[in-house]
């Protein structure tokens, strides 16, 4: 099996249907508003993890991106230490072990707070309606996939499976 890089392009001004661009899959795209933010973190990239996971959500950045990046400043704004909140993004790891230098240290964040943070975020996606994608892999399937492939071909690589959108 091989895999392409599929190739999009776009010619202005749109004269027909066939001049819009054209997503990665070939499929011609519709409308007008057509901005998509991806939003991924990966997990189980350490030598010792067998299972690489990647997930994320998608937004809509014409309709959904202000009232989430509010939801999420504002979350911010009401339980992030002032002199975290300037760049500050939530990591999962932290609200959940809460170890080392974060802001929720367990010394001074209580775990119950911290993991009543986790909830509000893991409610995000639900509240606004937003598209949850992820893909997987074991190493040892890539790594074997990748002793067999030329290496003069270029590879898209994600996952062995293709994303998919929960619903």
């Amino acid at each position: 099996m091989s895999y392409k890089i599929a190739r999009c392009c776009l010619r202005l001004p749109a004269t027909s249907p066939r001049d819009y661009p054209w997503s990665l899959s070939g499929t011609a795209l519709q409308g007008d508003k057509l901005v998509r933010l991806i939003y991924l973190d990966e997990s189980g990239i350490s030598a010792k993890e067998t299972v690489t996971v990647v997930a994320g959500v998608i937004i809509n950045a014409d309709q959904q991106w202000k009232a989430v990046a509010q939801h999420i400043r504002g979350l911010i704004e009401k339980y992030v230490p002032e002199q975290y909140q300037e760049g500050f993004s939530f990591h999962g790891k932290d609200l959940f072990h809460g170890s080392g230098r974060t802001p929720f240290d367990r010394r001074y964040y209580p775990a119950n707070q911290a993991h009543s943070i986790l909830k509000q975020l893991l409610h995000v996606p639900g509240k606004f309606r937003l598209p949850v994608v992820f893909g997987y892999c074991t190493k040892g399937h890539w790594r074997s996939f990748l002793s067999v492939t030329s290496q003069d071909e270029p590879l898209l690589f994600s996952t062995h499976t293709p994303f998919r959108c929960a619903p």
